[in-house]
């Protein structure tokens, strides 16, 4: 294991008698897929290998594995001290792998914050998920598995702290509920220097919406604004319908051009999925996004995105999952596919 990795939790068990008053606890998840790979894709190896997700021609990126301590205060009053400090790593092998087929870091960031929570609401400072981000991302059935929409033309990735698998840094950020109504609104304070040393102040803010319209459909609306540095508003609208056993839903997003990949021009992404539980904690899914980049320089990209996977609990800490996802990078002018087949193992601390 990781000696960085190792440390935490040794530290954190070490704590825990002392902190119990505190009601900390060890959170996170351990995951492992058996993937097949076949692809006509520059940089992409075909090939099984055992990894922890992936994202279009990178392995192991997006993934499930992490590791952390979250915990409360109890300050009276119906106030609650908060805090989370929560790590990612891979745990296939503890360095990673190289760029262009993994994202690789054995042990990185994710989110990380103090708070405060009581009848006004609850206030987050720190590294947190972004609102934009939180809205939607869980409707997908096979998020942080190789066959997940994000980074997969389904959902937008991450650039600038915008898209489905970033976090954002230096937030100042506030959630609460009104009536059925749940609102989530951050700040991410920029603290670039500019040419004389004085701090920019182009900071992001990113806000999202979620409530019930009707019976068993929900709205989630997400916006995302880093004007101040350039072309970086980012909007999203979705549904969700849910009917016994079966769910069905959808969001459509546009990213200005500073928040795609590219950086050269808008980009447009389409998600849909239905999933049906068939009962004993199984169930199926399926899966289609599109995405659109409107660059010039590359003469325009279209790429689709299609996964049908199964998916069975066998007990609240642990599942398994198998399936099949293809991903079309549509790059004008060559053949650009990625086929995976494959299955893989989850088991939550």
């Amino acid at each position: 294991m990781n000696k960085n990795l190792l440390a935490i939790a040794i530290t954190a068990a070490l704590a825990l008698p002392t902190m119990a008053a505190a009601e900390v606890k060890i959170i996170g998840q351990a995951q492992l897929e058996l993937v097949n790979t076949t692809s006509d894709a520059a940089g992409v190896a075909d090939g099984i290998t055992l990894d922890d997700s992936a994202e279009g021609k990178k392995i192991s990126s997006g993934n499930a594995s992490a590791l952390g301590v979250t915990g409360s205060h109890d300050l009276g009053n119906g106030m609650t001290g908060l805090y989370k400090i929560n790590y990612n790593f891979h745990a296939d092998d503890a360095d990673g792998e190289t760029v262009g087929t993994s994202t690789g870091h054995a042990l990185s960031a994710r989110d990380r914050f103090v708070g405060l929570k009581g009848d006004f609401g609850t206030v987050l400072i720190g590294r947190v998920n972004s609102p934009y981000k939180t809205a939607t991302v869980k409707w997908d059935p096979f998020l942080a598995t190789f066959m997940q929409a994000r980074g997969q033309n389904g959902m937008s990735g991450g650039k600038g702290g915008v898209g489905h698998n970033s976090y954002a840094d230096e937030v100042i950020a506030y959630a609460n509920k009104f009536g059925s109504m749940k609102f989530v609104g951050a700040i991410a304070l920029d603290e670039t220097l500019d040419a004389n040393g004085d701090i920019n102040g182009d900071h992001v803010v990113t806000f999202s919406l979620n409530m019930p319209v009707a019976d068993s459909l929900e709205l989630a609306l997400g916006y995302f604004d880093s004007t101040g540095a350039g072309d970086g508003t980012a909007i999203k609208a979705g549904l969700k319908w849910t009917s016994g056993d079966l769910t069905v839903a959808g969001h459509y997003e546009n990213l200005g051009k500073d928040l795609n990949a590219s950086g050269t021009g808008e980009q447009s992404n389409i998600f849909v999925t239905a999933s049906k539980k068939l009962g004993a904690g199984a169930s199926v899914s399926a899966s289609f996004g599109s995405q659109t980049d409107e660059s010039d320089a590359d003469g325009g990209i279209d790429g689709t995105y299609t996964a049908i996977g199964y998916k069975k609990a066998l007990s609240k800490k642990v599942s398994w999952h198998a399936g099949i996802v293809i991903v079309d990078e549509g790059v004008v002018g060559s053949a650009d596919d990625i086929t995976r087949i494959g299955g893989g193992i989850r088991v939550k601390f």
